[in-house]
């Protein structure tokens, strides 16, 4: 039986609802059931947190880099509610087999079209404030 590797990998998650948040992407079992943990950095707008998604609540994963994540979070996407929201957590435990890239996930950025999104979603937030 061939084992399953684990997954990680720094990308922009498009939720339900028109949010985006972008961090590192790992996969979290917790009572039972898979979640997807997002571990968002420190910004100049907030302190890294942590936030563990159900598959329900995700629309895309797209897979980038650390610097186009941080990017993605430099332009305030992404959302913390300090008062709500827990400091980050520890990060889960090491992979016994001790494997530092698996799939050869960080072999090449995904090509990202981070201007097309930013002018759809000033667009919409424009519509908002009309409203």
């Amino acid at each position: 039986m061939e084992q399953q590797q684990a997954f990680e990998v720094w990308a922009v998650v498009e939720l339900f609802g028109h949010q985006k948040i972008a961090g590192r992407v790992t996969e979290q079992a917790l009572a039972g059931t898979n979640f997807l943990r997002v571990e968002v950095p420190e910004t100049e707008r907030s302190g890294p947190y942590t936030r563990l998604f159900g598959a329900g609540a995700i629309y895309g994963i797209t897979p980038c880099t650390e610097e186009q994540a941080r990017a993605v979070l430099s332009r305030g996407w992404g959302f913390s509610h300090p008062e709500f929201t827990a400091k980050a957590l520890p990060a889960p435990a090491p992979d016994p087999e001790g494997q530092d890239d698996p799939g050869g996930l960080d072999d090449e950025p995904a090509d990202y079209d981070f201007a097309a999104d930013d002018q759809a979603f000033d667009a919409a937030r424009e519509r908002e404030h009309r409203r």
